[in-house]
């Protein structure tokens, strides 16, 4: 309740000067935020705490969970919508973040279990009051337009119906092989598939394009909110879509992003969501074959930094973007390596960066059993932003074949495809 400021004219002045504070503390860039919550119907233990402009893998604040209740409290520099993960999915390899906004209050939530996720509160915030009312908008005006296909297409799925003849083929007998050249190839089938359209079955692809279809309305109805609010929210879907498009390639308007994001650049400056959206932005609109690479740096696993300019300068280079925990990626790699056998008397070289988190040591195994002859980096942790400049951040990772001149001419080219350009680049 607001309470009668008209006193003593001291009082007026004392008033004056505590709104002149209060304005400050709300420009300030340190927020303090408590979180309290309950869990229904769930027997965590704990949470991961983090912004949603990083990766689990690489940072987080654990939170335990006494009794289905948990309280927090922490300082942000600045602000950007934050995710809480149930640990116990994470470490499952699936999760589902629930976003919020950490402000200068407490913040309630009641959190239910994965399969009642609807029935999430979160309740304290302006940011988060504009959060739930757009979540709420977006759901009932599009989650009746899309339940009936997201039920066949799950029906289909479980009658492993889903997929096409062709893939279903493919992956029971990867799940069955344990033979490394075959896998690589099969992978490679598979990636054809569905670069042809070949992917899905004849039902599952109908009722994907109809879903891609409703989705789009209601990426130019949420283009539309943000063009109509120049703020942090909204920054934060500028954000989210983009994350969704390094995943995808589709159901984001970059040509909309790209007009409207000078205004959010201007209103926030040195923001974290400016920074990262201008590194993924750069990367989607240069990254294309004819432009130049972007080069960066990385350590070698005993330290050495190399800067890949440094090492592919005036060769015809495959620059390797890979995890060892990705198994396509490793598959892809080891085909490869006749194909630089074949060239690298030529002018050929191929440079890998393996992103791994915490430690290096399923980088030493990966180089160890599947022999790379060429050299090889570590991204630990994220540390040099390379995954980010390249958006390809949550992925494994891509391959980028350049010229002599540094410039892009192909993008995550197959064994078959690299052998062909070089052939015609050597003959």
């Amino acid at each position: 309740m607001l309470k009668d400021i008209s006193m003593k004219p001291f009082s007026v002045a004392t008033h004056i000067l505590c709104f002149f504070l209060i304005a400050c503390n709300l420009n300030a860039q340190i927020t303090t935020c408590r979180i309290k919550g309950k869990t229904v119907d769930r027997d965590s233990k704990q949470l991961i705490l983090l912004p949603e402009t990083e990766d689990p893998r690489f940072s987080g604040t654990k939170i335990t969970i006494v009794n289905n209740q948990f309280d927090s409290t922490f300082t942000v520099p600045e602000i950007v919508q934050y995710n809480l993960i149930f640990e116990d999915e994470f470490q499952r390899g699936a999760w589902k973040p629930v976003g919020f906004f950490p402000e200068n209050c407490e913040i309630n939530f009641t959190l239910h279990n994965a399969k009642d996720d609807k029935l999430n509160l979160i309740q304290g915030g302006m940011l988060n009051h504009k959060k739930t009312i757009f979540d709420q908008k977006s759901d009932s005006i599009f989650t009746p337009l899309l339940r009936s296909y997201y039920a066949v297409t799950d029906s289909l799925w479980k009658a492993n119906a889903y997929f096409s003849d062709k893939v279903n083929a493919i992956n029971e007998a990867l799940r069955k092989s344990k033979d490394v050249n075959l896998n690589n190839k099969l992978y490679r089938e598979r990636e054809q598939l569905e670069k042809a359209g070949e992917m899905f079955s004849a039902e599952a692809a109908s009722h994907i394009h109809k879903i891609d279809s409703i989705e789009n309305i209601r990426m130019y109805w949420q283009n539309e909110y943000i063009q109509s609010n120049i703020d942090l929210f909204s920054f934060s879907l500028i954000y989210s879509s983009l994350k969704r498009y390094n995943q995808t390639q589709k159901g984001v308007d970059i040509t909309f992003i790209n007009d409207i994001f000078p205004e959010f650049r201007q209103k926030f400056p040195n923001h974290p969501y400016t920074v990262k959206i201008s590194q993924m932005l750069h990367a989607i609109n240069k990254l294309n074959i004819g432009s130049p690479y972007i080069d960066f740096e990385a350590p070698t696993l005993d330290g050495k930094t190399v800067r890949v300019s440094d090492s592919i300068k005036g060769k015809v280079a495959l620059i390797d973007l890979w995890a060892s925990w990705c198994g396509p990626c490793r598959a892809l790699n080891r085909s490869m390596i006749p194909v630089y056998d074949k060239f690298k008397s030529k002018g050929f070289t191929i440079i890998g960066v393996a992103c791994e988190f915490k430690n290096p040591d399923a980088f030493k195994v990966a180089l160890e059993r599947d022999k790379y002859p060429w050299l090889n980096l570590i991204e630990l942790d994220n540390r040099n932003g390379i995954w980010s400049k390249y958006n390809i951040s949550g992925s494994g990772g891509s391959t980028f074949l350049i010229d002599e001149n540094g410039i892009i001419i192909a993008i995550h080219p197959g064994a078959e495809e690299l052998d062909e350009k070089l052939e015609e680049i050597f003959k």
